[in-house]
C-alpha cells in the first residue's frame, strides 16, 4: 500500500494519487471513502503555506528538522500523536536540537516556525486524514 500521507513531505499532490487510485472502487464504495477525502483535502488546503515552505527548505535547518520531528515524535508507526499546540512542541524540539540561543540564523528560523504556527497544526491534521482516508481505502478495496 502507497503511504499517500508522506506525499506531503514533497511536492506531489497525495490527494490527487488517492483519487486516482480510488477510480477504481464502484461507485457505492466511492461514495464511502469520498467524505475522508474532502475532509483531507480541507486539512490540506490549510496546511498550504507551510508544505510549500517545507518541500523549499527541505535541505535547510527547519526542514531537516522538522521531518526529524514528525518521525520522532508524530508518527508511530500504526499510531499517531496528535499534539495540542504542534508549532509550539515544535518549536521546543527545534530548540532543544540546535542548543544555541544566540544565533542570528536560530533567532530568524525560530521567528519564521512561529509564523507558520497555524499552517503547521493543520498540515499534522492533514497527515492523519490522509491516512484515515487511505485506510479506509484499503478496506473497501478488500471487501
Amino acid at each position: 500500500m502507497k503511504n499517500y500521507e508522506y506525499a506531503l513531505f514533497y511536492e506531489e499532490n497525495p490527494l490527487q494519487i488517492l483519487k486516482d487510485d480510488c477510480k477504481k472502487l464502484s461507485f457505492m464504495k466511492k461514495r464511502k471513502v469520498a467524505p475522508y477525502i474532502k475532509r483531507a483535502e480541507q486539512a490540506s488546503r490549510a496546511a498550504k503555506e507551510w508544505r510549500k515552505f517545507i518541500t523549499d527548505q527541505r535541505d535547510t535547518t527547519i526542514g531537516v528538522l522538522f521531518m526529524l520531528y514528525f518521525e520522532m515524535k508524530i508518527d508511530k508507526g500504526k499510531m499517531m500523536y496528535m499534539p495540542k499546540d504542534p508549532s509550539l512542541e515544535f518549536m521546543m524540539f527545534f530548540t532543544a536540537m540546535t542548543n544555541q540561543d544566540d544565533d542570528k540564523y536560530l533567532k530568524k528560523a525560530r521567528a519564521t516556525i512561529r509564523s507558520y504556527s497555524d499552517s503547521i497544526d493543520y498540515f499534522i491534521k492533514a497527515f492523519l486524514s490522509i491516512r484515515i482516508a487511505k485506510e479506509e481505502f484499503k478496506k473497501l478495496q478488500v471487501s
